[in-house]
């Protein structure tokens, strides 16, 4: 196996830019626990990067913050008399993998949002699996979309509403026009706005609104019923009962990813491993009943997998191993 090939492979991997042949290569090398502790090191220092906002990435500082890792890590293999290849080489492609980010970080300035249509006059704005992305609508409102999710909205709002159709997670920051109501709708449910900041989760085939600030109405499509949430409240609709559900909440608990954070509130190892492959966008393979339907209690802001399965082993006592570079199976 060569080395060369290996770094090329690994940052078009981590860039997302590989091909399924080079993926399919590039699990050939993971097979080599040498490739792939490498891996899963370089994996984690990228993913350290990536926690910045574009207008906050700093290339000379990550540089800089990667070349002292590397040279730690270089001196203890050499005190170990084994090393995993020379400080050069592995500068050269931290270099590469840094020079990568700062492009895309170009790219998303002057393309900003990423992953977006125009068609006819109507915008569609998706964020990827393991990625979350803010930037503002048409009339300066802000909008913050989690994994997986995807929006449409008109290129320039016009007449009576501002309209948007959602698909997924976000969070919107309305700005105030009295004489143009802000309506998402999402899964058959319309919420109607003036001014405020709420959270809207259309996701597994249910529904929920979360008020941070303001007031919203929320209603089911082609029905009279509709509910009135102010801040700190919370409405899902119950498919069973066929009707609304509202209750007090904490508003930041189911907003808070917005700003990166990942909350496992009470919830099952399971629902925990499917917000995990959503945040980070892996696939987790764990056949243990019994480990799955454990509760457990978390949070994590700005960390890579890494460091988040690090503390899931320790606190439920499981270990994990990486079949490919993006599948991992718990033991």
């Amino acid at each position: 196996m060569d080395k060369s090939t290996f770094f090329e492979l690994a940052t078009k991997i981590l860039a997302g830019e590989a091909s399924a042949a080079e993926q399919e290569k590039f699990n050939s090398y993971l097979r080599n626990e040498e490739y792939l502790k490498l891996y899963n090191w370089l994996r984690e220092e990228w993913q350290k990067e990536l926690k910045y906002k574009p207008g906050e990435f700093d290339l000379e500082r990550g540089l800089r913050k990667l070349r002292s890792k590397i040279t730690d890590a270089t001196e203890a293999d050499t005190r170990q008399q084994s090393s995993i290849l020379s400080l050069k080489r592995v500068l050269q492609v931290a270099a590469s993998l840094l020079v990568l980010v700062s492009i895309s970080i170009l790219v998303y300035r002057l393309n900003a949002p990423h992953h977006v249509t125009q068609q006819t006059d109507r915008v569609t704005v998706s964020a990827q699996r393991g990625e979350r992305k803010t930037f503002e609508l048409p009339d300066g409102s802000a909008v913050s979309l989690n994994s997986g999710a995807t929006i449409q909205y008109p290129a320039a709002f016009s007449g009576d509403l501002r309209e948007i159709h959602l698909t997924g997670e976000a969070f919107f920051d309305v700005t105030t026009d009295k004489k143009r109501p802000f309506v998402v709708t999402a899964g058959g449910f319309e919420t109607t706005v003036l001014g405020t900041s709420f959270d809207i989760n259309h996701t597994g085939g249910m529904i929920s609104v979360t008020v941070e600030t303001g007031r919203v109405r929320v209603a089911k499509s082609g029905r009279h019923e509709e509910v009135i949430l102010e801040k700190g409240e919370q409405a899902t609709f119950d498919r069973s009962a066929d009707r609304f559900r509202k209750t007090a909440v904490i508003a930041a608990k189911y907003t808070e990813w917005k700003d990166h954070t990942l909350r496992f509130d009470e919830i099952t190892v399971r629902e925990a491993f499917e917000k995990m492959e959503a945040w980070y966008d892996v696939t987790i393979q764990c056949d243990s009943a019994a480990l799955l339907n454990r509760t457990i209690k978390g949070t994590y802001h700005n960390e890579s997998l890494q460091n988040v399965l690090d503390d899931l082993a320790f606190m439920i006592d499981m270990t994990y191993t990486y079949q490919s570079a993006d599948t991992l199976i718990i033991h």
